[in-house]
């Protein structure tokens, strides 16, 4: 039989059931000397088949999960550059969630962070293809319009000298709500700016 780790007997179902049996060898062994001879073996038999049973359990719902769990924290944190800031706050969502089912002691809420888990997997793939499919478009613009700068500011370039006044417009753009809900806002008449030298 594995040494016994009391850490191991998570689960308030299994550890009642171990206590019960520990209870009863007890029982037999201080009042009935001549059947605990006969009948230690079996009981003994019995308290390890719960203890396994446990260990069963313990490794399917419980320690399966907490090393996936560790692992995908590990994977957030390397990949936190390659996806957007919601995604990361909706992942942390996820990995609350899982640990949350890791930390309650019976088995049965363990088991439920598979699930979760599973889920959060799918999610970081598919926020990390669209941060680098949206990194790769961007890519592209970027080496379009490094081809045709030249031309465009060859057309709108303006002179800036002090004491002039030029004619400009303002763009604002505020994006708390995420790169692509950003709220833009332009000025509706060109404003003088002189410059001073």
């Amino acid at each position: 039989m594995e040494a016994f780790d009391p850490s191991k007997l998570r689960d308030p179902d299994f550890r009642a059931r171990y206590e019960a049996k520990l209870a009863e060898i007890e029982a037999v062994r201080t009042r009935h000397t001549f059947l605990d001879y006969s009948t230690r073996n079996v009981l003994f038999d019995e308290l390890e088949a719960i203890y396994r049973e446990n260990l069963v359990e313990y490794d399917t719902h419980y320690r399966q999960n907490q090393l996936r769990w560790e692992e995908l924290e590990n994977r957030l944190q390397s990949e936190a550059t390659e996806l957007y800031p919601y995604h990361r706050v909706q992942a942390r969502q996820m990995m609350a969630e899982a640990q949350a089912c890791l930390e309650a002691p019976a088995y049965a809420e363990n088991a439920k962070a598979r699930a979760v888990l599973d889920r959060l997997e799918t999610f970081l793939s598919a926020a990390r293809r669209e941060y680098a499919a949206c990194e790769e478009a961007l890519g592209r613009w970027a080496q379009r319009l490094g081809s045709i700068a030249p031309e465009v500011w060859a057309e709108e370039a303006v002179q800036l000298a002090p004491g002039e006044t030029v004619k400009i417009g303002f763009a604002v753009w505020e994006g708390s709500n995420g790169e692509r809900a950003g709220l833009k806002a332009f000025s509706k008449e060109w404003r003088a700016l002189e410059l001073e030298g």
